[in-house]
């Protein structure tokens, strides 16, 4: 879980901006997932999970990637 310094650190790199986007390598752990969200409204700030998958994955990469495309467009909508 980050600290309240990296919470308002987080803030400040946001505040201002209409299209900031938090990419997740995976799905984040509950505690920290609800902190955000409690938090994305007010600072204006959209997450979204994008896997590499550059070592393990249980799909193949190319299906990795395809799947990251759709959560993008998901988001976009």
């Amino acid at each position: 879980m980050p600290s309240e310094k990296q919470w308002r650190y987080l803030q400040k790199r946001v505040a201002g901006k209409s299209d900031s986007l938090f990419i997740w390598e995976d799905e984040p752990s509950t505690g920290i997932a609800e902190r955000m969200a409690q938090g994305m409204a007010n600072m204006g700030l959209l997450s979204v999970v994008i896997r590499p998958a550059a070592n393990t994955s249980s799909k193949d990469w190319l299906g990795e990637q395809q799947a990251n495309l759709k959560r993008l467009r998901d988001l976009a909508l």
